[in-house]
């Protein structure tokens, strides 16, 4: 039985390791043949529903705008109790299959502009736009001297390629709304992060979420949140963004890589570490922060602060789960990787993740087993180093 399982080993190494690879997009996952997954299309959209007053015209047929008009900009209204955003089509019909709907498009570009004056308009192309080949870039380009909002292009065709995909070409590409950080914008914002990996829009008003809790942390410290991207963000948060003073990743993974774009662009410092879940990664995150920040001492002061507030019920629950088994199962890779984090650096267990499903959509089953090495109590300065001892295999099996 071991022999057959280590035949199909993918990967093993450090956990350090997996979570570069998971950082760069280069680790090979894949997912079980009962998993589906939104195509390039959706999550693409899911992205740039999170920017305010910013209209999506999808470059295709009804039902593509339909979807994400109902998952996402619907939601994100309830949310926020603010006025619906539309999402708009172009409709593409079978005439327009055949002849080109550029013509189309250039028409929803103009209209859009002048009923709703948004900030900015971003083309959202669908399959059917980029099977036939329509030139919307020469549209766009156009249309950018013809109207008063704001313009840009992104080519999510749902054919053409994974769904995460659609993330990262949003979250590189509205880089291109920024503006250069200013001495002046840099001085205002030198108190401020953006919180970086963030998706559809306005957090519920009833729920406890990551972001909310993220958001009481950098206040808690004494500094203040400048935007979070793209959750509920402006165009001008966007424009602005550059000149504060560090990124703090939301998820290691998506906000890695719209925090590796704006290092690379505009040398914004990024602070990108696991999902802050438990006592040592949450430490780590608010140290990340605080270095840019030159609140190194407030930081410190918080979280003595915050771990006096649970040390009693921590130490408790630590007690009954100390060196037992733990087994995690769940939707997001990232997700995963940070609650064995926690569960092992600040309970003691022995964990094992269990088929997480992660950025792809083959028919495949994955399995993530983490033998334990040595372990460090939370807040030793150890902790990157020891991070090497954590030793992961990733199994792929073929499901037939």
């Amino acid at each position: 039985m071991t022999a057959s399982i280590d035949q199909n080993v993918v990967f093993y190494g450090n956990l350090s390791e997996l979570y570069r690879l998971a950082k760069e997009g280069k680790i090979k996952t894949t997912l079980q043949g009962s998993h589906t997954r939104p195509c390039k299309f959706w999550t693409a959209t899911k992205i740039l529903s999170g920017i305010k007053n910013a209209i999506v015209i999808s470059h295709g047929p009804s039902g593509c705008a339909y979807g994400v008009k109902r998952a996402y900009k619907l939601t994100n209204s309830r949310n926020s109790g603010s006025p619906y955003e539309p999402v708009v089509t172009t409709n593409m019909s079978e005439k327009a299959v055949i002849f080109g709907g550029e013509k189309e498009l250039a028409g929803a570009i103009r209209e859009v502009d002048e009923k709703y004056h948004p900030d900015a308009i971003v083309v959202a192309t669908s399959c059917a736009s980029g099977i036939i080949g329509d030139c919307v870039d020469d549209v766009v380009n156009k249309a950018r001297g013809e109207i008063q909002s704001e313009i840009m292009t992104i080519h999510c065709e749902g054919f053409a390629g994974e769904y995460r995909s659609g993330f990262d070409i949003v979250f590189r590409q509205i880089v291109d709304f920024m503006e250069p950080p200013t001495p002046e914008r840099k001085a205002q914002l030198a108190d401020a992060v953006n919180i970086v990996g963030a998706k559809m829009g306005p957090e519920r008003t009833e729920v406890e979420t990551d972001v909310k809790e993220l958001v009481r942390l950098i206040e808690g410290m004494g500094a203040r949140v400048h935007s979070v991207i793209a959750g509920d963000c402006t165009l001008e948060e966007l424009k602005q963004a550059p000149s504060a003073a560090v990124n703090c990743t939301l998820c290691l993974d998506l906000g890695y890589t719209i925090g590796k774009a704006m290092s690379d662009k505009f040398g914004t410092p990024l602070n990108s570490t696991i999902l802050p879940y438990g006592i040592t990664a949450t430490e780590k995150w608010l140290e990340g922060a605080a270095k840019y920040l030159g609140m190194e001492e407030q930081a410190a002061a918080l979280m003595e602060k915050e771990y006096a507030a649970i040390k009693t019920e921590f130490e408790a629950a630590k007690g009954y789960i100390e060196g037992k088994l733990a087994i995690i199962e769940g939707h997001d890779a990232i997700k995963c990787l940070s609650l064995a984090h926690m569960l092992d650096r600040d309970f003691g267990m022995r964990v094992v993740i269990y088929n997480f499903h992660p950025w792809s959509t083959r028919s495949t089953r994955n399995q993530c087993r983490l033998p334990i090495g040595n372990r460090v109590r939370p807040g030793n300065p150890d902790y990157e180093r020891d991070t090497g001892l954590w030793q992961v295999r990733v199994h792929e099996t073929n499901r037939r």
